[in-house]
């Protein structure tokens, strides 16, 4: 995604229509008193964000099945075929 175009709330305001165009092309930053304060995107490029949203989670804050599943998670036979590669490259 592109850096948004810098953009006075005035001007939006004014040509709401041509910014909402733009934006379907590319993110527009609305500014105020010269600070950039909100971005304006198209539903698909927000809609792409929001799938890819993560969350930290603190160790302290997981659920103790949560936190034992990742403690005895094992590697699929992808990894383990990926990391047999990995150790001996002439094997395969």
């Amino acid at each position: 995604m592109s850096d948004p175009l810098a953009t006075p709330a005035e001007d939006v305001a004014a040509r709401l229509d041509f910014y909402l165009d733009a934006a379907m092309r590319g993110p527009v930053g609305i500014t105020r008193d010269g600070t950039m304060r909100v971005v304006m995107l198209s539903l698909k490029d927000y809609a792409r964000l929001v799938r890819r949203d993560r969350q930290a989670i603190r160790v302290e804050d997981m659920e103790g099945e949560t936190l034992d599943a990742i403690l005895n998670a094992e590697p699929g036979e992808r990894c383990k075929e990926a990391g047999r590669r990995l150790a001996d490259p002439a094997a395969t």
